[in-house]
């Protein structure tokens, strides 16, 4: 049965009453009426999930009450947007539901791929700037490797470093570069194109291929993001005038170290962030 979603007003208002009398049935009400409208207008939810989700609301509400007010949150309704955020997924997971309009981010393959390009890009910024600490040969072969953008005082000397190479003058390895980064992208073209059609595909539930299909786009993602990859170390090595060993080397202690200085950002993020709690 639908109905109506409480404003926001009739919403706090119940959250005031368990506050001052310490009576939840007002918010269970008025807050399960809210959790449930959500739950079906943001993310889709059939009737009967619908139904187990305010069972599992009703138990919480008191602690979500109380999660609230130790929080020192001021803005009710964000707050508990969030938390119904928390509740779905968390539902999701304990549930292992499989079927495709059960995945909010995945039925719509164009924010999935939103949200992994997004990531991708905030850890690359992150590593951008973690490059500049090393030292500038280190930073070549990562790029190099990695297909990420020089510097021009990089570019300035890695210029330099060819104009010097008899076996890959300047020339040659720009001709080269724009080569490779055409392949790359028509390779991320014909991945997209692949992916669009397994979509549909699953969008169509064939569902006696939709777990092979499922697997083979996880892989198909890996694959897009791993093609960035625009030179082996071998021939970096012979774009840097440097044996394959020492490219090698150089390359592990720069990834070694950029791992770890993502761990110890990820640890600061950790104890400087308190994560919300369902």
């Amino acid at each position: 049965m639908m109905i109506r979603k409480p404003d926001d007003n009739t919403l706090v208002q119940s959250t005031r009453v368990y506050f001052e009398s310490g009576i939840v049935d007002e918010f269970i009400k008025i807050g399960g009426m809210w959790i449930m409208e959500n739950a079906r207008l943001r993310y889709k939810l059939d009737e009967d999930d619908v139904s187990d989700l305010f069972i599992i609301f009703h138990g919480r509400a008191q602690r979500c009450l109380e999660i609230f007010k130790a929080g020192g949150y001021s803005n009710f309704p964000a707050f508990l947007n969030v938390y119904n955020k928390h509740l779905v997924f968390n539902f999701f997971k304990t549930h292992k539901i499989k079927r495709n309009e059960h995945y909010i981010c995945l039925w719509d393959e164009g924010k999935r791929l939103k949200l992994d390009t997004e990531e991708e890009f905030e850890l690359l910024d992150i590593t951008l700037e973690m490059l500049s600490e090393l030292a500038v040969l280190n930073r070549l072969v990562v790029c190099l490797k990695h297909n990420v953008k020089f510097s021009e005082p990089d570019f300035y000397v890695l210029a330099q470093i060819l104009k010097n190479n008899p076996n890959y003058p300047l020339d040659l390895f720009i001709k080269d570069y724009k080569r490779r980064l055409e392949k790359i992208k028509k390779e991320k073209e014909y991945i997209l194109a692949k992916i669009n059609r397994y979509n549909r595909r699953i969008f169509y539930k064939q569902e006696n291929i939709e777990f092979s299909i499922r697997k083979s786009k996880r892989k198909l993602f890996k694959r897009f993001f791993k093609c960035n990859e625009i030179y082996s170390l071998k021939e970096i090595g012979r774009i840097l005038s440097l044996s394959g060993r020492r490219a090698n080397k150089i390359y592990k202690d720069s990834i070694q170290n950029l791992k770890y200085r993502v761990t110890e950002l990820s640890k600061w993020n950790e104890e400087t962030q308190t994560p919300l709690a369902v």
